[in-house]
């Protein structure tokens, strides 16, 4: 009889589920579902404002999106309900929230609602970043070397910092609170009715260790009694990727429109369950998962503590391999920002007369020039800098600037700054002895963008191998719930393999424009040094906007 696994990709703006077929890795159906309020950035539905640098999500939109996406994907793929075997979701992180003893968001409780601090905080909510720094000043204090292998900095994007938050803006809201969770981790439990944490976000964004658990309660003391328990507030019971979590609850059933009794895999992190769909197994292999931001992920036989990365952590993807994950906070979402506040109305209405999106008509206009010579070069900071600097405090900055200066020649310079911030994070892993001898993109800009992938390969001068699959995200989800089935479906690592796809698109790097854009790449790390420092201009500028905003 047929097996099928069902794989929910959670991401920014919306959840997407794919059947997948457990003989072949065929996708049988695939659903998308947005969340209704997207990520909210400037007020609550109820009205209150929110300050300079927050994002956070309501609850119940990935319960709805969940539901809706599932019952959609079964629905399409025309398979017996009894054929689902396994079940596996991955989210962004961290992406987090507080809940109540009987797991409801607290957002939801009366007490709460009016307070953003109970909502969703989701990955790119960059307004702990003070709490990140505290963090890390108490970390040089100590003297343990908890931050070494997150490339001895923290990042505002992370779970602690943001928990932190919650307890010294929001003390009530922090006591009420019973757990605090990754939001992938509080869907499996609506989904099981256990409470389980799934391993790779424990150590990546909890900084949980296989050989000493959590970060000790004392550490977090010193830093501000307030924290007293933070430890306490998430679940102790670790599951490994592709391990199961828990079995589909009746009341989870009724969600997903499914029978009970399905097991149910940990959560996976977003960018470390596209591995799997990627078919990415070996050492050496660096994938760029290029979307709304980019996150490198490496898989390596080699532990270096890397200045400046956002970690690096052994069997969070594979047993007995390391991973490294770095990133790049800004890339669809600073593209995205110059075609809707940047370009004059003449191009959005040639756009249209050619029936393009605006960054497609840029894209053609910029694959006419050659390189270097719009004259310009960018930093990739306009979410901040999660790799190799950790600090979300700088911005985003275009050098070479003229009153000739057309729109297609600053877009180039944007897709040619996050080649360039990437191949910063390449150098120094290198640098560090890391070996890494194949480049593979995926996401979505990677499939609609090929003059990017261009630029890439001729910047990193080395080969650039595009996965030929959409959904990778999903198709990692899956794997994971296949995994989680056991009935023989094979390892994870066998499944990855299994299912893996050959590389057929590839960018090859053209040598003279790979010696142009050593010279652009220099001033590009000229202009990351000047920038990027402790006491950098942008760092003012940030906290003027802030004080002329009364933030």
């Amino acid at each position: 009889m047929p097996g099928y696994s069902i794989g929910i990709d959670f991401g920014s703006l919306s959840a997407r589920a794919v059947v997948m077929d457990l003989n072949s890795g065929e996708i049988v159906s695939s659903a998308v579902s947005e969340y209704e309020h997207g990520i909210l950035t400037d007020r609550l539905p109820n009205g209150i404002p929110l300050a300079v640098d927050w994002a956070v999500q309501i609850p119940q939109d990935y319960l709805d999106s969940l539901s809706e996406s599932v019952r959609k994907a079964v629905s399409g793929a025309g398979i017996s309900l009894e054929q689902i075997k396994g079940i596996g979701l991955d989210v962004t992180a961290s992406t987090m929230l507080p809940i109540d003893a009987d797991g409801k968001p607290l957002c939801e409780d009366p007490r709460f609602s009016q307070d953003p601090n109970s909502y969703i905080k989701v990955w790119k909510h960059h307004a702990a970043q003070k709490y990140a720094d505290r963090i890390e000043a108490a970390a040089e204090i100590d003297g343990s070397g908890l931050l070494d292998p997150f490339g001895g900095h923290i990042s505002g994007e992370h779970f602690l910092p943001k928990a932190m938050q919650i307890a010294i803006e929001s003390p009530e809201l922090y006591k009420a609170s019973d757990r605090i969770l990754e939001v992938g981790d509080w869907l499996v439990r609506m989904l099981c009715g256990t409470e389980s944490r799934g391993y790779c976000g424990a150590a990546f964004k909890t900084y949980y260790s296989e050989e000493t658990g959590d970060v000790p309660a004392s550490f977090f003391e010193n830093i501000s009694p307030m924290l007293r328990g933070l430890s306490d507030k998430y679940p102790r019971n670790i599951v490994f990727p592709g391990d199961r979590a828990g079995i589909l609850t009746e009341e989870g059933a009724a969600v997903l429109g499914l029978v009970p009794g399905i097991p149910v895999a940990a959560a996976g992190v977003d960018a470390h369950t596209t591995v799997y769909g990627c078919g990415v197994s070996r050492p050496g292999q660096f994938l760029m998962i290029i979307g709304t931001s980019t996150c490198e992920m490496l898989l390596s036989d080699t532990l270096s503590c890397v200045d400046g990365i956002s970690g690096v952590v052994h069997d969070s993807i594979f047993k007995d391999t390391y991973t490294y994950e770095c990133g790049q906070s800004g890339i669809g979402d600073m593209f995205a920002w110059f075609a809707d506040n940047q370009v004059p109305s003449e191009y959005h209405r040639e756009a249209e007369e050619k029936k393009l999106t605006v960054q497609q008509l840029l894209t053609q206009k910029a694959s006419g020039l050659h390189p270097g010579e719009n004259g310009l070069v960018a930093l990739d900071w306009w979410n901040g800098v999660r790799s190799t600097l950790m600090d979300f405090s700088l911005s985003g900055v275009i050098a070479g600037l003229t009153t000739e200066t057309t729109p297609e020649e600053i877009y180039r310079a944007l897709l040619e700054s996050t080649a360039f911030g990437c191949r910063k994070i390449i150098d120094t892993l290198e640098d560090s002895g890391v070996r890494i001898d194949t480049l593979i993109a995926t996401g979505g800009i990677p499939h609609k963008n090929p003059l990017m992938m261009q630029i890439y390969a001729d910047v990193m001068g080395r080969d650039v191998l595009v996965v030929d699959r959409d959904q990778t995200g999903s198709v990692g989800s899956a794997i994971m719930g296949a995994a989680a089935a056991g009935e023989g479906f094979g390892s994870l690592a066998g499944l990855t393999e299994k299912y893996a796809m050959p590389f057929s698109t590839v960018y090859h790097p053209n040598t003279g424009s790979s010696a142009v854009y050593e010279d652009l790449y220099k001033a590009y790390c000229d202009m990351y040094s000047f920038f990027g420092g402790k006491d950098s201009l942008l760092h003012r500028l940030k906290d003027i906007r802030k004080e002329a905003r009364g933030n």
